[in-house]
Order: structure tokens, then C-alpha cells, then sequence
């Protein structure tokens, strides 16, 4: 059965590095953020840069005039391959799948994340409002929570300090064959739009850059300090931070999968759906300029 693995998580999370990883491979495609292909809200969604560098990808060349609708089930058949690796992360794309696809293509819903410090770290090295990031972690997952889509969580600092293992464990519970090397993406041909530009770098180099930090600055130490003190004694995020562990890949026996029954149902979707479509719809006349949050 053709596979549709949904790499989910908020922004820096390394969403774009699972999917390369996973996207390595010749039954594999990654897509990587796809859906602002489709519905464009920034100004650099409306020119498709493939990760390979060519202003005309020919393996974009087929899918970037299928309808929005057609694009997850008829990129199988024109790439010829088993899984597909779609990164957008994007809710309202998520439950819109549901409608699109039919019960002979399989979901499975992944999401990476970062340990809280990793998280707030990668922010405000980039001078972003720490406070921001976790309101907006918060929003993330109680949505992705009150879904009830089932889905698995990895770890980001594990995934890229033991590459091999962890992947070799998602690739068993997916049933996506695992070979020597496929950690290393960057060695592969991988075709994914938008996303980190890191991963982008790596795939131009030919070579991993990634590192985990073991220290802080002292800087950023005394600002975590102060964020803690209200974030971290929340409740409700104490509650999802407890459920994205027990999600852990390396305590399930089998992988969730999104079923016929679960796609088709929905009923009526909460407001906050509405609401983002609408955003989407006018982002595509009246584009913002990138914002990493």
C-alpha cells in the first residue's frame, strides 16, 4: 500500500531534516513544505526552488500543475514510488487530506520535536521572542491534540545524535526499507520545496553540518530563567508535553495509521480552521514577507 508520511512539528524543529532523511531513497519522494506551493502566503512561495537548484526541476516539472486536491495521489503514480514525505506541518493541510485521499493511500503522522531548552535556544539565537515560541508550541499541539489524528513522536537531539538507530526504528515501524547510509542525506537526490535552509546547504556541500549544543550562553541562560518561571509551570502544556512523550517512537510496538474511517469522519472542524483558511486564501494576493515564526 502507497504510504503518506506527514513529517509534523512547530517551526525549527527539524522537520526538514526527518524528511530528507526519510525522502532518501528510490521508493521514497521528499516533498518537503509543500503546501505553500499550493497555497502561497509568502512571497517566496509563489518561485518553486527545488532543493537541487535548478530554476526547472524536471522531476517538479510533472506535479507543480496538479490540482491541490490531485497532488499527494497522482505524485505516487507519476514518481512511481512507495512513500511520499510531506513536511508542510501545516493543520489545516493535514485535515485536508482526509478529504483528498482515497483508502488504498495509507497516513502516517510523525511529528519532531525539540527538548524545551533546544527549542527556546534555536529562537533566540535567531533574536526571536522566546515567550512567542512558546505560545505558539502551546497552540500547536493542544490543536494537534484535540484532532485525535493518531501520530508518533522522535526526539530532535536523539534523531541527530544517533541518526542511524533512530531512523532504522522509524523505517521498521513504517515499513519503509532501511539502507546503509540513508541517515546521510545529503548524499542522496532529493527534490523538496521551501523548508530549512541548513538542509539546503548540506545538499549543495555534500557534507552534515549539524551540531547539538552542549552549552548556553550565559545571555540566554538568564532569559530562559525568566521564561520558565510562567511556561513551564502551565498546566496545559505540562499535560502536552507529558503526551508527546508517551508518543515516543521507542515506546509503541506498531505505528498508528490514519484510516478510511477516520478520513472521512470530520463533521464540523473547529473555528480555528476556518479562521487559517481564510488567512491562506488572502495570503495569496496580499503575501508577508518571511518570518521564521
Amino acid at each position: 500500500m502507497k504510504t503518506l508520511v506527514n513529517i509534523l512539528g512547530t517551526g525549527r524543529c527539524g522537520s526538514t531534516m526527518l524528511d530528507a532523511m526519510l525522502g532518501n531513497g528510490t521508493q521514497c519522494h521528499s516533498c518537503g513544505e509543500v503546501h505553500a506551493w499550493f497555497r502561497p502566503w509568502r512571497r517566496h512561495h509563489f518561485t518553486l526552488a527545488c532543493s537541487c537548484g535548478s530554476a526547472s526541476c524536471p522531476v517538479w516539472a510533472p506535479l507543480r500543475k496538479l490540482k491541490t486536491s490531485d497532488f499527494h495521489r497522482k505524485a505516487f503514480e507519476i514518481l512511481d514510488i512507495d512513500f511520499l514525505i510531506d513536511s508542510s506541518k501545516a493543520l489545516t493541510w493535514l485535515i485536508d487530506q482526509q478529504k483528498w485521499l482515497t483508502d488504498n493511500i495509507r497516513i502516517v503522522n510523525i511529528a519532531i520535536y525539540k527538548d524545551p531548552t533546544d527549542l527556546a535556544y534555536s529562537h533566540w539565537k535567531r533574536n526571536l521572542p522566546v515567550e512567542q515560541t512558546w505560545l505558539h508550541y502551546k497552540k500547536y499541539y493542544s490543536r494537534l491534540l484535540a484532532l485525535r489524528y493518531p501520530f508518533v513522536t522522535i526526539n530532535h537531539r536523539e534523531l541527530v545524535e544517533n541518526p542511524k538507530i533512530k531512523l532504522l526504528k522509524l523505517c521498521h515501524l513504517i515499513n519503509m526499507k532501511y539502507f546503509e547510509g540513508k541517515e546521510r542525506f545529503w548524499e542522496g537526490d532529493l527534490h523538496f520545496l521551501f523548508g530549512s535552509m541548513g538542509v539546503r546547504e548540506q545538499l549543495r556541500e555534500g557534507s552534515s553540518s549539524f551540531r547539538i549544543s552542549k552549552s548556553y550562553p550565559e545571555a540566554f541562560i538568564a532569559k530562559q530563567k525568566d521564561v520558565n518561571k510562567h511556561f513551564l509551570n502551565d498546566a496545559d502544556l505540562g499535560h502536552i508535553l507529558e503526551e508527546i512523550n508517551r508518543r515516543e517512537i521507542d515506546k509503541i510496538k506498531e505505528i498508528p495509521i490514519v484510516s478510511g474511517p477516520l478520513k472521512r469522519k470530520q463533521g464540523l472542524l473547529p473555528p480555528w480552521y476556518y479562521f487559517k483558511r481564510i488567512r491562506e486564501f488572502l495570503g495569496r494576493y496580499f503575501p508577508r514577507k518571511y518570518s521564521a515564526v
